[in-house]
């Protein structure tokens, strides 16, 4: 049974791959008039080869659902996910006007909205939401005009190579780099794609990455209360926080074509135990001593803490990758964009470490009556440290 899914890709490629919003538009543009043409043509009852159990009205249905859904989000600003519309019952000539009104009302959409509008986006690396559309639905309706010109039959008209270059990294390091990928391996694999016809090659490693991390996390969730009781919630924020450092400076040694068993895997190793120790801990540490009417609150306000403190992480994070965002997106420059981000984590897993141990130091100086935090939901137990 394979139980890795994608989880890790690098890849490079020859050819410098911009994208350039208008360029994406005018193919939109010539796509999807060809589409509307070969499938006027074809006439709608056509059979269209490369999908099985579709005719050309559900050709046009499908593709004329999906323009209007793409306008949608550019148009209206929908920042999160949302389904698509109703497939119209229009049939013949009717529905061929139908899905050339959609295709224009996409082009018009998309080439009269500000450069930096803000709208959901699905696949990662597009450097706006306005390009990422502008691509994807380009890409979308080159496909599907293929496939009305294969019910039309005859020639289909030819594609740009810089265009099909495009697509192919579209694909790789656009669909394959979700977690929904059906690439799967049960061992890390080096897979190659290289063009014929260009001068572009892509290199993908697919194995487990990130998957270790995770699990543990999850692995761990409920063992790590029988811990907590054991050793004491200082003692393994400390441990976690030294685990999280050491993964962080491990991973900074990342380059173009990273030994997995070197540095990706005791790193995902290394920062899943630091998380799966550390953060149950300063839960339990939190809420330590507060008044059982007063837990909900407590955990209320501390997970509030932990998503605006993370919001403010990641802020910092991005806004530092970003300044130093190379002019040539070629591949040793973008990794070398991202390791300041790297270094500021590192940085503050550090201080988190710092601010661990000064709270380990005051436990071992302070030799009074103090409470000691319990993994279980019964009241925390007052112990006497070095007392007679």
């Amino acid at each position: 049974m394979c139980l890795l899914v994608r989880i890790g890709m690098y890849a490079s490629c020859g050819r410098l791959l911009v994208m350039d919003t208008a360029w994406f538009l005018q193919i939109l543009d010539r796509e999807g008039r060809l589409l509307a043409d070969a499938a006027e043509q074809a006439g709608v009852d056509a059979v269209v080869p490369p999908c099985p159990g579709w005719r050309v009205r559900d050709l046009l249905r499908h593709t004329g659902v999906v323009h209007r859904w793409a306008a949608g989000f550019v148009a209206e600003g929908h920042t999160a996910p949302r389904a698509m519309g109703e497939e119209p019952a229009l049939d013949g000539p009717d529905l061929i006007a139908w899905y050339r009104a959609s295709h224009r009302l996409l082009v018009d959409t998309l080439a009269g909205a500000p450069a930096d509008v803000e709208c959901y986006t699905f696949l990662p690396g597009a450097p706006s939401a306005l390009a990422f559309w502008a691509r994807r639905q380009a890409h979308e309706t080159c496909v599907h005009r293929f496939d009305a010109e294969a019910a039309r039959g005859g020639t289909p008209a030819p594609t740009g190579t810089d265009f099909a270059v495009d697509g192919i990294d579209e694909l790789l390091r656009g669909f394959h780099a979700r977690r929904r990928s059906r690439v799967r391996s049960e061992k890390p694999q080096l897979l190659r794609v290289r063009a014929t016809d260009a001068d572009a090659v892509w290199t993908m490693r697919v194995s487990v990455a990130f998957l270790p991390a995770g699990a543990l996390v999850a692995l761990s969730a409920t063992r790590v209360g029988a811990v907590i009781d054991r050793f004491g919630t200082a003692r393994l924020i400390v441990l976690g926080f030294s685990l999280m450092v050491t993964g962080y400076v491990l991973f900074l040694r990342i380059d173009l074509d990273p030994g997995y068993a070197a540095v990706v895997l005791p790193t995902m190793l290394l920062v899943g135990s630091g998380f799966a120790l550390a953060f149950p801990s300063l839960n339990v540490q939190a809420t330590n001593g507060v008044d059982e009417h007063e837990q909900g609150m407590v955990s209320g306000l501390l997970n509030t803490s932990v998503q605006v403190g993370g919001a403010l992480f990641l802020a910092v994070v991005t806004a530092v990758v970003t300044a130093h965002a190379p002019e040539r997106p070629d591949p040793q420059a973008v990794l070398d964009s991202y390791r300041p981000g790297l270094i500021v984590v590192t940085g503050i897993a550090v201080a988190g470490l710092l601010i661990s141990l000064t709270g380990l130091r005051w436990r071992r100086g302070d030799r009074r009556s103090v409470v000691v935090a319990r993994s279980t939901s019964r009241e925390a137990e007052t112990e006497r440290v070095g007392a007679p």
